[in-house]
């Protein structure tokens, strides 16, 4: 495990969230430009539906793989 990786989990769970979303923006800026746009020069709420559509595959995916991995644990038993 690297330095970082340790420092990570050493940090609280609400400081670890705050870690996550810094990074996002740090994403957003290098693509977007430094501050998300409120001005209305983008639909948000547009965006934040296309986020949250995309959000509900992962997590179906996810939830998929670990059911199967469920599935392959119970019969190894």
């Amino acid at each position: 495990m690297c330095l970082i990786e340790r420092i990570f989990l050493k940090m609280t769970n609400n400081q670890r969230i705050l870690e996550l979303i810094s990074k996002r923006l740090e994403v957003g800026a290098k693509k977007y430009g430094n501050q998300v746009p409120v001005d209305g020069s983008r639909d948000n709420l547009k965006e934040s539906i296309e986020e949250l559509l995309d959000l509900c595959v992962y997590l179906s995916a996810v939830a998929l793989e670990l059911h199967e991995q469920y599935i392959n644990n119970k019969r190894g038993e």
